[in-house]
């Protein structure tokens, strides 16, 4: 988008964070789209259209935005925090994470293979193993 907005467009949004979410990339963008001579609007922030004064229209508008680029900052951050809780709980509770790893001593993997070779259709093969047909796939093709 940044390559292609001139003078005198409008970049509209529906969220601040739809644009990034990392305040110092957000930053360094929305320096970029004004450089360019265009104008951003965030349909979920309070416009600033009726306040005729420029400077304090700028000054009111870069505030707001602030305050939105860190709240979709530290938003960001506790949802990576989240995650890694997740991630340490399944962990202790020897959750497997991810898909399954294609090794021969995988049972699992084993009878999926037994029951293709024999014939048997994906769904079969899913329904008596757990391992998901586009997933047996992959395993396939390698």
């Amino acid at each position: 988008m940044l390559d292609y907005i001139r003078e005198g467009d409008i970049i509209v949004l529906t969220e601040l964070d739809h644009l990034e979410r990392s305040s110092k990339d957000l930053t360094t963008i929305m320096n970029e789209i004004q450089q360019k001579g265009a104008t951003l609007e965030v349909s979920n922030l309070p416009s600033m259209n009726r306040i005729e004064d420029e400077n304090l229209r700028r000054l009111i508008n870069n505030l707001v935005i602030k305050f939105y680029k860190y709240q979709a900052e530290s938003e960001r951050k506790r949802i990576r925090g989240w995650q890694a809780q997740g991630i340490t709980f399944s962990k202790q509770k020897g959750i497997q994470r991810g898909a399954i790893k294609c090794q021969e001593n995988n049972l699992r993997l084993q009878l999926a293979f037994k029951l293709f070779f024999e014939g048997a259709t994906d769904k079969e093969m899913e329904e008596q193993t757990g391992i998901n047909r586009r997933t047996f796939k992959l395993y396939r093709s390698r």
